[in-house]
């Protein structure tokens, strides 16, 4: 009888039979009885949820042009009312006014990437995507260590939605 050998996915070192984590690295250990073709159609499916899944730049983005017009149109006010109650000169107005626009057009740009907080992030994934997963799930009489085991082959290791795919995996082992 042929015995195969298995690998840790992360780092190549050689797992012993029935390991649930790699001994050199520390990496879960997902075992899943699907041939090529079931985890490339699996990765489809949770590449283009991947590619959709904006958790949060999208309203961020628009959160921050909010931002950069208010505090844009704030700074303007200011050096029309300064300027108004003779207090600066006209060239101190619009100083102030460009100075304004500028600070708020980089606060906007670096709040953008970062404004929502990570429980928005995750109530996002909660209402939105994991229904989508369950019902692919269920339909296609899968186990969701099938679907993390095609996770980890086709996501990319940067990817949004891995994160919360092998968080939730975290969660249900501890959980056990």
């Amino acid at each position: 009888m042929r015995v195969m050998r298995r690998y840790c996915d992360s780092c190549g070192a050689a797992l012993q039979a029935g390991e649930k984590t790699c001994p050199y690295c520390g990496t879960l250990v997902l075992i899943a009885d699907l041939d090529r073709e079931q985890i490339k159609q699996i990765g489809q499916f949770l590449q283009s949820l991947d590619y959709n899944f904006h958790p949060s730049t999208d309203r961020a983005g628009n959160q921050s042009v909010v931002l950069w017009i208010l505090g844009s149109a704030l700074a303007i006010v200011a050096g029309v009312v300064l300027v108004a109650l003779d207090r600066w000169s006209v060239l101190q107005g619009v100083a102030l006014g460009a100075v304004g626009v500028f600070v708020f057009f980089w606060l906007a740009v670096a709040t953008g990437e970062f404004w929502m907080p990570e429980w928005y992030n995750r109530r996002t994934y909660e209402r939105t995507v994991r229904p989508l997963i369950d019902a692919y799930l269920a339909e296609k009489h899968l186990t969701r260590v099938q679907l993390l085991f095609a996770a980890n082959k086709t996501l990319p290791k940067d990817g949004r939605l891995r994160r919360y795919l092998f968080e939730d995996l975290a969660g249900e082992l501890a959980e056990d």
